[in-house]
């Protein structure tokens, strides 16, 4: 199946306008991007599933807690500075 030629007259423009060097570097963004928002849509469906699954839930609440803990310990064990200044 080829491009469309309208597709193709758009991407066109825009090379002409500078915002991309040639029809490949603007084929080669879209693509990327495509791949990438596949991945992302893979992750938050993983994430989904695990909200699910109540063992799931009380693990990420355990180690949210033992951040926050770790957390203020560290900056208890801080040089000393003032964090409001």
């Amino acid at each position: 199946m080829a491009i469309p030629t309208d597709l193709l007259a758009q991407v066109d423009a825009l090379v002409g306008e500078g915002r991309f060097l040639s029809r490949a570097s603007a084929v080669d963004l879209a693509l990327r991007r495509l791949l990438w928002d596949l991945e992302e849509a893979e992750m938050f469906e993983a994430f989904a599933e695990a909200a699910k699954d109540p063992q799931a839930v009380a693990e990420a609440v355990s180690l949210v807690e033992e951040a926050s803990v770790s957390g203020w310990e560290a900056v208890c064990l801080g040089d000393g500075e003032d964090l409001a200044e």
